[in-house]
């Protein structure tokens, strides 16, 4: 019982972390300079922490979808550059 006490309450800070993030580097829990590989491996982990089934948070769903998101934009070198240059002010999702 206390490992699931435990569990809802680490899920919950996980989706308020995602949620209060201000870009996606915060998202991932990296930094500008992290290699893809690094980003891949924190996003398979965070994924899988707040995937909706395996999480019941209410808002798992939605903090799934922001962590997709910012993978799919720092996973690409393209999109990451572009990104960088567009995020200058720190704005989420630009």
């Amino acid at each position: 019982m206390a490992a699931q006490t435990s569990r809802a309450a680490d899920d919950a800070a996980l989706t308020a972390a995602i949620l209060a993030a201000e870009n996606h580097y915060e998202v991932l829990n990296v930094t500008r300079q992290d290699d893809a590989a690094t980003i891949r491996k924190n996003y398979l982990k965070i994924s899988v922490r707040v995937h909706p089934d395996r999480n019941s948070h209410a808002d798992a769903t939605r903090c799934f979808q922001r962590v997709s998101e910012a993978y799919a934009t720092l996973s690409d070198p393209a999109k990451r550059r572009d990104y960088d240059l567009s995020s200058a002010a720190g704005r989420f999702g630009s």
